[in-house]
Protein backbone atom coordinates (compact mmCIF):
# COMPACT_ATOMS: atom_id res chain seq x y z
CA UNK A 1 0.00 0.00 0.00
CA UNK A 2 1.28 3.57 -0.91
CA UNK A 3 0.60 6.24 1.59
CA UNK A 4 0.51 9.25 0.87
CA UNK A 5 2.86 12.16 1.41
CA UNK A 6 1.12 15.10 -0.09
CA UNK A 7 -2.71 15.67 -1.30
CA UNK A 8 -1.88 14.30 -4.49
CA UNK A 9 -1.41 10.52 -5.32
CA UNK A 10 2.31 9.47 -5.65
CA UNK A 11 2.66 7.67 -9.45
CA UNK A 12 6.10 7.17 -8.69
CA UNK A 13 5.60 5.44 -5.82
CA UNK A 14 3.01 3.29 -6.72
CA UNK A 15 5.61 2.36 -9.77
CA UNK A 16 8.19 1.45 -7.39
CA UNK A 17 5.87 -0.48 -4.78
CA UNK A 18 5.35 -3.20 -8.02
CA UNK A 19 7.20 -6.56 -7.50
CA UNK A 20 6.43 -10.56 -8.84
CA UNK A 21 4.18 -10.90 -6.44
CA UNK A 22 1.91 -8.07 -6.91
CA UNK A 23 -1.67 -9.15 -8.33
CA UNK A 24 -3.70 -5.74 -8.32
CA UNK A 25 -3.36 -1.57 -7.64
CA UNK A 26 -6.06 0.24 -6.00
CA UNK A 27 -6.28 4.34 -6.52
CA UNK A 28 -9.61 6.23 -5.78
CA UNK A 29 -9.42 8.89 -8.79
CA UNK A 30 -10.73 11.63 -7.85
CA UNK A 31 -8.94 10.67 -4.35
CA UNK A 32 -10.62 10.52 -1.09
CA UNK A 33 -10.25 12.52 1.06
CA UNK A 34 -8.12 15.27 -0.94
CA UNK A 35 -10.36 15.33 -3.87
CA UNK A 36 -7.54 15.28 -6.15
CA UNK A 37 -7.05 13.49 -9.16
CA UNK A 38 -4.82 11.83 -11.95
CA UNK A 39 -5.09 13.19 -15.31
CA UNK A 40 -5.45 11.28 -18.22
CA UNK A 41 -1.88 11.49 -19.65
CA UNK A 42 -0.47 10.40 -15.96
CA UNK A 43 -2.76 7.63 -15.69
CA UNK A 44 -1.53 6.53 -19.52
CA UNK A 45 1.45 6.89 -18.24
CA UNK A 46 1.34 4.82 -15.33
CA UNK A 47 -0.67 1.90 -16.94
CA UNK A 48 1.62 1.48 -20.00
CA UNK A 49 4.45 0.74 -16.84
CA UNK A 50 2.59 -2.27 -15.42
CA UNK A 51 2.09 -5.70 -16.63
CA UNK A 52 -1.04 -7.09 -18.16
CA UNK A 53 -1.16 -9.37 -15.67
CA UNK A 54 -1.42 -6.62 -12.93
CA UNK A 55 -5.41 -5.52 -12.20
CA UNK A 56 -5.63 -1.91 -12.04
CA UNK A 57 -8.66 -0.68 -10.18
CA UNK A 58 -9.94 3.02 -10.72
CA UNK A 59 -12.12 3.66 -7.65
CA UNK A 60 -14.32 6.19 -9.48
CA UNK A 61 -16.87 6.78 -7.23
CA UNK A 62 -16.79 11.14 -7.11
CA UNK A 63 -16.38 10.96 -10.72
CA UNK A 64 -19.99 13.23 -11.53
CA UNK A 65 -18.41 15.92 -9.51
CA UNK A 66 -15.65 15.86 -12.18
CA UNK A 67 -15.39 19.28 -14.10
CA UNK A 68 -11.80 19.28 -15.01
CA UNK A 69 -11.25 18.30 -18.73
CA UNK A 70 -8.28 16.60 -18.07
CA UNK A 71 -9.88 13.47 -15.90
CA UNK A 72 -9.30 10.08 -17.79
CA UNK A 73 -11.81 8.36 -20.15
CA UNK A 74 -10.82 5.00 -18.03
CA UNK A 75 -13.51 3.81 -20.64
CA UNK A 76 -11.45 4.24 -23.77
CA UNK A 77 -8.11 3.26 -21.87
CA UNK A 78 -9.37 0.02 -21.65
CA UNK A 79 -9.20 -0.74 -25.12
CA UNK A 80 -5.75 -0.30 -24.68
CA UNK A 81 -5.59 -1.75 -21.15
CA UNK A 82 -7.74 -4.37 -20.66
CA UNK A 83 -6.63 -5.17 -16.90
CA UNK A 84 -7.64 -1.82 -16.18
CA UNK A 85 -11.18 -2.22 -13.89
CA UNK A 86 -13.65 0.70 -13.31
CA UNK A 87 -15.43 1.14 -9.82
CA UNK A 88 -18.43 3.40 -9.95
CA UNK A 89 -21.73 3.90 -7.11
CA UNK A 90 -24.96 5.21 -6.61
CA UNK A 91 -23.47 6.14 -3.04
CA UNK A 92 -22.56 9.46 -3.75
CA UNK A 93 -24.29 12.22 -6.03
CA UNK A 94 -27.27 9.81 -6.43
CA UNK A 95 -27.66 9.62 -2.68
CA UNK A 96 -27.97 5.81 -2.15
CA UNK A 97 -25.69 5.37 0.20
CA UNK A 98 -27.57 3.04 2.30
CA UNK A 99 -28.06 0.66 -0.38
CA UNK A 100 -24.93 -0.01 -0.97
CA UNK A 101 -25.20 -0.28 -4.84
CA UNK A 102 -22.67 0.11 -7.76
CA UNK A 103 -21.20 -1.26 -10.66
CA UNK A 104 -18.01 -2.64 -12.04
CA UNK A 105 -17.04 -1.97 -15.79
CA UNK A 106 -14.29 -4.44 -17.22
CA UNK A 107 -13.19 -6.62 -19.94
CA UNK A 108 -15.46 -9.91 -20.60
CA UNK A 109 -12.68 -11.80 -19.55
CA UNK A 110 -12.67 -9.95 -15.91
CA UNK A 111 -15.93 -10.09 -15.63
CA UNK A 112 -15.89 -14.02 -16.50
CA UNK A 113 -13.47 -14.31 -14.08
CA UNK A 114 -15.35 -12.62 -11.33
CA UNK A 115 -18.65 -14.00 -12.29
CA UNK A 116 -17.30 -17.66 -11.14
CA UNK A 117 -16.70 -16.04 -7.50
CA UNK A 118 -18.65 -13.64 -6.91
CA UNK A 119 -22.20 -13.52 -4.33
CA UNK A 120 -25.06 -14.94 -5.87
CA UNK A 121 -28.13 -12.67 -5.43
CA UNK A 122 -26.20 -9.89 -3.80
CA UNK A 123 -28.01 -7.34 -5.13
CA UNK A 124 -32.04 -6.86 -3.69
CA UNK A 125 -35.06 -5.97 -5.30
CA UNK A 126 -35.33 -2.46 -3.74
CA UNK A 127 -31.80 -1.86 -4.23
CA UNK A 128 -31.93 -2.64 -8.27
CA UNK A 129 -35.35 -0.22 -8.68
CA UNK A 130 -33.82 2.25 -6.76
CA UNK A 131 -30.98 2.19 -9.32
CA UNK A 132 -32.74 1.88 -11.86
CA UNK A 133 -34.82 5.11 -10.94
CA UNK A 134 -31.78 7.15 -9.87
CA UNK A 135 -29.97 6.50 -13.87
CA UNK A 136 -33.46 7.54 -15.22
CA UNK A 137 -33.67 11.00 -13.35
CA UNK A 138 -31.06 13.12 -14.89
CA UNK A 139 -31.98 16.34 -14.10
CA UNK A 140 -31.53 15.62 -10.46
CA UNK A 141 -27.93 14.68 -11.09
CA UNK A 142 -26.84 17.59 -13.53
CA UNK A 143 -28.62 20.03 -10.81
CA UNK A 144 -26.73 17.86 -8.10
CA UNK A 145 -23.38 18.46 -10.08
CA UNK A 146 -23.98 22.32 -11.13
CA UNK A 147 -24.81 23.20 -7.76
CA UNK A 148 -20.92 21.40 -6.18
CA UNK A 149 -19.36 22.61 -8.76
CA UNK A 150 -20.60 26.46 -8.20
CA UNK A 151 -20.25 26.24 -4.70
CA UNK A 152 -17.33 24.53 -4.53
CA UNK A 153 -15.23 26.72 -6.71
CA UNK A 154 -16.82 29.73 -4.31
CA UNK A 155 -15.78 28.25 -1.25
CA UNK A 156 -11.99 27.48 -2.14
CA UNK A 157 -11.82 30.67 -3.36
CA UNK A 158 -13.31 32.26 -0.40
CA UNK A 159 -11.53 30.30 1.82
CA UNK A 160 -8.27 30.31 0.47
CA UNK A 161 -8.52 34.26 0.45
CA UNK A 162 -8.51 33.79 3.92
CA UNK A 163 -5.05 32.36 3.84
CA UNK A 164 -5.74 29.31 4.74
CA UNK A 165 -4.35 26.05 2.83
CA UNK A 166 -7.20 24.70 0.99
CA UNK A 167 -6.31 22.33 -1.34
CA UNK A 168 -8.62 22.57 -5.29
CA UNK A 169 -10.81 19.67 -5.34
CA UNK A 170 -12.53 17.69 -7.95
CA UNK A 171 -14.97 16.20 -5.46
CA UNK A 172 -17.98 16.97 -3.34
CA UNK A 173 -15.75 17.88 -1.00
CA UNK A 174 -12.80 20.17 0.53
CA UNK A 175 -9.08 19.40 2.02
CA UNK A 176 -8.06 21.56 4.89
CA UNK A 177 -4.82 20.57 5.86
CA UNK A 178 -3.22 22.89 9.04
CA UNK A 179 0.47 23.36 10.30
CA UNK A 180 -0.06 21.33 13.17
CA UNK A 181 -2.48 19.22 15.15
CA UNK A 182 -3.04 21.41 17.65
CA UNK A 183 -4.72 24.08 15.33
CA UNK A 184 -6.23 21.15 13.44
CA UNK A 185 -8.48 20.30 16.70
CA UNK A 186 -9.06 23.88 17.64
CA UNK A 187 -10.68 24.45 14.46
CA UNK A 188 -12.53 21.38 14.64
CA UNK A 189 -13.96 22.25 18.05
CA UNK A 190 -15.26 25.91 16.75
CA UNK A 191 -16.53 24.77 13.83
CA UNK A 192 -18.67 21.53 15.92
CA UNK A 193 -19.52 24.68 18.27
CA UNK A 194 -21.35 26.20 15.77
CA UNK A 195 -23.00 23.09 14.47
CA UNK A 196 -20.76 23.11 11.60
CA UNK A 197 -19.70 19.36 11.39
CA UNK A 198 -16.64 18.55 9.47
CA UNK A 199 -14.90 15.42 8.73
CA UNK A 200 -11.35 14.84 11.23
CA UNK A 201 -9.27 12.99 8.88
CA UNK A 202 -7.35 11.55 11.73
CA UNK A 203 -8.67 7.83 10.85
CA UNK A 204 -7.57 8.07 7.29
CA UNK A 205 -3.83 8.90 8.71
CA UNK A 206 -4.15 12.63 7.85
CA UNK A 207 -3.92 13.71 11.49
CA UNK A 208 -3.22 17.45 10.38
CA UNK A 209 -6.33 18.01 8.17
CA UNK A 210 -9.85 18.61 7.86
CA UNK A 211 -12.28 17.55 5.00
CA UNK A 212 -15.47 20.09 4.86
CA UNK A 213 -18.17 18.70 2.56
CA UNK A 214 -19.93 20.84 0.64
CA UNK A 215 -23.53 22.11 1.84
CA UNK A 216 -26.60 24.20 0.81
CA UNK A 217 -25.50 27.76 -0.18
CA UNK A 218 -26.15 28.70 3.33
CA UNK A 219 -24.47 26.00 5.21
CA UNK A 220 -21.37 26.67 2.94
CA UNK A 221 -21.38 30.66 3.36
CA UNK A 222 -21.37 29.90 7.61
CA UNK A 223 -18.57 27.74 7.24
CA UNK A 224 -16.72 30.74 5.68
CA UNK A 225 -17.80 33.14 8.03
CA UNK A 226 -16.54 31.26 11.02
CA UNK A 227 -13.48 30.39 9.26
CA UNK A 228 -13.02 33.76 8.83
CA UNK A 229 -13.42 34.69 12.30
CA UNK A 230 -10.27 32.26 13.45
CA UNK A 231 -7.59 33.20 11.02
Amino acid sequence: MSKMDSPHCNLKNLKSLQNEKTKAIFFANPNNPTGTIINHDSLRELLSTIPKTVFVVSDEAYIEYVTDGSYPDTIQLQKDFPNLIILRTFSKIYGLAGLRLGYGIASKEIVKKLDQVRILRSLNALAEKAGEAAIDDIEYVEISAKHNATERENMYREIASLGYNIIPSQANFLYLPFENNDRKNFIYKQLGDQGLMVCDLADFGHNKSLRISIGTIEANQKVIDCLGKLI
